[in-house]
């Protein structure tokens, strides 16, 4: 997924993400959370979550420690195996007959 100074883009995040919020550290998101992304800066990104919360993330914290991977992908849409780590009270399940 690239990412450039116009990207407005729909990311899935697959850990619990700490953000700068109102000048205040707080979670903008956990696995299985979409979050927009509003613009990239030179640290890392600004998210806005599905509460319209606006908050920096710092590409360290949105890399893998291991591999160094982005823990994002792209969150206009989910496979079945990738929905299969979201927590729902209430949900619909399709799915293609073929």
């Amino acid at each position: 997924m690239r990412i450039g100074p116009s990207t407005i883009a729909r990311c899935y995040i697959y850990k619990k993400t700490a953000a700068t919020i109102g000048g205040k550290r707080g979670f903008i998101g956990a696995n299985g959370d979409v979050v927009e992304v509003m613009r990239r800066v030179e640290d890392g990104l600004v998210l806005r979550d599905k509460n319209g919360r606006i908050g920096r993330v710092q590409w360290r914290r949105l890399r893998d420690r291991d591999t160094g991977r982005l823990l994002l992908g792209y969150g206009h849409c989910l496979t079945v195996d990738s929905a299969q780590g979201i927590t729902s009270g209430e949900h619909i399940n399709t799915l293609l007959r073929v």
